[in-house]
């Protein structure tokens, strides 16, 4: 058997003992291939993601800074930046960009960083950029909270509900105008039912 050989190649474990022929080759399987482009193109998202998160963008006017305050000079502070986010110098004896945290913003013109530059900004006006802190993602519970907080806070507005036992009702007055008046409602009396109680009244402004 050590001499043995086959004229198509290979060893004696690539033929079946039984019918004599040549076992076919094991296919790879198809949910490991998908698995690991899956996982390849996750990996692939996740470092785009961080890429588009930490890319700087230029601000709106030009800056002044001393310190860990910063002046703007027609900048929108507070419409482009947030606490938290990252505001982008150019050191200009350097010639790199140097950053520096937001710690508070007062106004469109100025706010203030955790820390100050390692340049002085005595220098005059220069540009900005910012970077965009990464915001966490709300949780489940946290958005049907939020949910239920707009649909109870709809539901009050619609029934004139009070909160304390009574209806708002808006009442026309002979002068053309309304008055407020408050009525007692049923123990337990859902926000339909209230609903229904003011659309019966035809002059309530709301119905």
């Amino acid at each position: 058997m050590k001499g043995l050989s086959f004229k198509n190649g290979g060893s004696l474990k690539d033929y079946d003992p039984v019918t004599g022929k040549k076992k076919k080759a094991k296919k790879k399987s198809k949910s490991s291939s998908k698995h690991a482009s899956s996982s390849s193109a996750s990996t692939s998202s996740a470092s785009s993601s961080s890429q588009r998160s930490m890319s700087k963008t230029l601000g709106v006017g030009h800056v002044l800074h001393s310190g860990s305050v910063v002046t703007g000079l027609e900048t929108k502070f507070q419409r482009q930046l947030s606490p938290g986010d990252a505001l982008i110098l150019q050191n200009p004896s350097t010639g790199k960009d140097e950053m520096r945290v937001i710690r508070l913003i007062v106004s469109d013109t100025n706010l203030s960083l955790s820390s100050g530059y390692t340049f002085s900004g005595g220098g005059g006006s220069s540009r900005y950029w910012y970077v965009s802190a990464p915001k966490a993602e709300k949780t489940e519970e946290e958005r049907e909270r939020e949910q239920a907080s707009q649909f109870n806070l709809t539901s009050d507005k619609a029934s004139g509900a009070t909160g304390n036992g009574t209806v708002e009702i808006r009442v026309k007055n002979g002068s053309g105008g309304y008055n407020l008046i408050r009525e007692k409602v049923k123990e337990g009396m859902s926000r339909e039912e209230m609903l229904g109680m003011r659309t019966k009244k035809k002059s309530d402004k709301f119905c």
